[in-house]
């Protein structure tokens, strides 16, 4: 469970992010950004699946 006061951030980069993965929970004010693009949230109809179209145990 993340603590109220702290964030989790994730770099694009697994291998090569200094992110939380490596250095766990952040203040939630030491994180300074700017939002450069905004995802509208979508409604799900169904199962999400991956681009290959197998599930989590791989069937179709």
């Amino acid at each position: 469970m993340v603590p109220s006061d702290r964030l989790v951030v994730l770099g694009d980069n697994a291998e090569h992010s200094a992110d939380s993965r490596s250095h766990g929970f952040q203040p939630a004010g030491a994180v300074v950004g700017v939002v450069i693009a905004h995802r509208p949230i979508r409604p799900r109809s169904g199962p999400v699946r991956p681009a290959d179209g197998l599930d989590r145990r791989g069937h179709r």
